[in-house]
This record gives C-alpha cells, sequence and structure tokens, in this order.
C-alpha cells in the first residue's frame, strides 16, 4: 500500500505522464485535428481557385488572340470595300457574262436584267435574261457549264436551245457559206452582291 500513496515519486511521475498524455490527446483532438480539416479545406478551395485562374489566363490569352484576328479581318474587309464597288453594280456582272461567253467560244446576242426583285428571293437579286449563239453545240454546252458554277447566279428558271441555219458574209464580198449554228436562251435570278 505504502507503494501507491501519493508521496511516492514514481506514482506522482506516472500520474504526471498519464496526465500529459491525456492533455495531449485532447490538444489534438480538439485544436490540431479541426486545423488539419480546415488545411485540407483551404487546399481544396487553393485548387479550385487556381483552376478558375488558369481557365482565366487563357481566355485572357485567347481574347489577344481574337483580337488581333479581328482586328486583322477588319483591315482585309476595308481594303475589300475599297476594291469592290459599293453598290450592286450590273455593268461588272455583265462583263464577266462576255468573259464566260469569250472564253467558251460564243456570242451573246442579248443580254438582260430585270430590276424587279423576283418573289421569294433574296435582297439585291434580280432576273436575267441572256442569249448566246454559236457555230459548235460543244461551246454552247460549256457556256451553261460555266453558268451552272457562276457563284452569283441563284437560280435558272428556263433554257431553250435551237439550232438553225446561218448565212455568214465573206470579207465582204458575195459569197454566202451555209452552216449549222446553235443558239441557247437561259433566264434566271442573279445575285448582285457587292461581294464577288
Amino acid at each position: 500500500m505504502n507503494d501507491l500513496s501519493m508521496s511516492n515519486p514514481k506514482t506522482k511521475l506516472t500520474l504526471w505522464v498519464v496526465l500529459i498524455l491525456i492533455l495531449a490527446v485532447v490538444f489534438y483532438w480538439f485544436l490540431i485535428k479541426p486545423q488539419f480539416a480546415q488545411i485540407n479545406t483551404l487546399k481544396s478551395q487553393i485548387m479550385t481557385k487556381e483552376q478558375k485562374l488558369a481557365t482565366l489566363l487563357l481566355a485572357q490569352k485567347r481574347e489577344k488572340e481574337l483580337l488581333a484576328e479581328n482586328k486583322m479581318m477588319q483591315e482585309r474587309i476595308v481594303e475589300l470595300q475599297k476594291i469592290l464597288p459599293v453598290f450592286p453594280d450590273e455593268f461588272l456582272f455583265g462583263e464577266e457574262f462576255q468573259v464566260m461567253a469569250k472564253l467558251c467560244g460564243v456570242n451573246i446576242d442579248s443580254l438582260t436584267f430585270v430590276n424587279r426583285k423576283p418573289k421569294g428571293a433574296p435582297q439585291n437579286s434580280v432576273s436575267f435574261q441572256v442569249s448566246v449563239s454559236a457555230n459548235k453545240l460543244d461551246n454552247i454546252r460549256y457556256f451553261l457549264i460555266h453558268i451552272g458554277s457562276f457563284p452569283q447566279i441563284i437560280n435558272v428558271n428556263s433554257l431553250s436551245l435551237q439550232k438553225g441555219s446561218s448565212k455568214s458574209g465573206f470579207r465582204g464580198s458575195f459569197q454566202q457559206a451555209k452552216g449549222s449554228s446553235y443558239s441557247a436562251n437561259i433566264s434566271g435570278i442573279i445575285y448582285l452582291s457587292q461581294r464577288k
């Protein structure tokens, strides 16, 4: 019994060690452990903020690229506006028909643009009628192929082909040469765009 008395230094030491261990466990449980939980929460918040920051930096970098690209496109538009007509110009499209005809070896007998907007057609579109003739049917065919790839022609409403005989003078003399000629009449809708 004497060994368990409070005056015994060994007992006092044991009690102090137990008390210190209890205080250490309480200190860890109530003070340190919540701090670890807060640190983990803060780490996850920091990670989320870093991801947002990385996204914002990427967006800022992309914004600079987009602004530079937009500026370049505006400069190109200004250059094109200097070259292209301000208003739709039938003369320019008439010239393109003439170039196509010369390329395909046909003659344009008539070309008209009707200044009436067809029903259901876009703004700046008008009806056109073109009559062409050639000595070879292949030349007419080439012209029709080029008409099909003409970017401003919205629609071809009618197409008629005719074969007939033609008489042509020879250097102002009275000699007549008989041959076959072909003609085509085409009508449709063309978009007189400012950009070609």
